[in-house]
C-alpha cells in the first residue's frame, strides 16, 4: 500500500479526548434510542390520533417501514462517510434528527403542523 503512512506518523489522540468522543457518542445514541422508544410508549393516543388505525397497520408502521428506511439509508450513508469528514456528518445528522423530532413535537399545534392528517 504506497498512500499507507509508518505506524510512528499515525496521529495519537489524548486519551482524554477519545473519552469525551466516547462519551459524546454515548449520550447521543441513548437520546437516538429513547426518541425511537417513545412512539412505543405513546402507541394508544397515537393509533386514536391517525384516526383507529389497527395494531397491524401500527406495527408495519413501526416496524417494517422503520427497516426498511434504516437499510436503503445505510448503503448511501456508508459512502458519504467514506468520502466526507465523519465529524460532521455526525453532526449534521444530529442536527437534522432534532429538528425533525423538534417537528414532532410541534405538530400538535396548528400554525407549526405541516403534516396534519385530514378527517374525513
Amino acid at each position: 500500500m504506497p498512500d499507507a503512512k509508518p505506524v510512528d506518523e499515525v496521529p495519537r489522540y489524548r486519551p482524554a479526548y477519545t473519552w469525551y468522543v466516547v462519551f459524546l457518542l454515548l449520550v447521543v445514541s441513548t437520546l437516538s434510542f429513547v426518541d425511537r422508544q417513545i412512539l412505543n410508549v405513546m402507541i394508544g393516543p397515537v393509533q386514536r390520533d391517525l384516526g383507529g388505525i389497527s395494531n397491524t397497520q401500527t406495527s408495519l408502521v413501526m416496524g417494517l417501514a422503520f427497516a426498511l428506511f434504516y437499510n436503503l439509508i445505510s448503503w448511501p450513508a456508508g459512502l458519504l462517510t467514506d468520502r466526507y469528514n465523519r465529524r460532521n456528518l455526525m453532526t449534521a445528522g444530529v442536527a437534522a434528527w432534532s429538528i425533525m423530532t423538534a417537528r414532532c413535537g410541534w405538530c400538535s399545534t396548528e400554525p407549526f403542523c405541516c403534516f396534519r392528517l385530514r378527517r374525513r
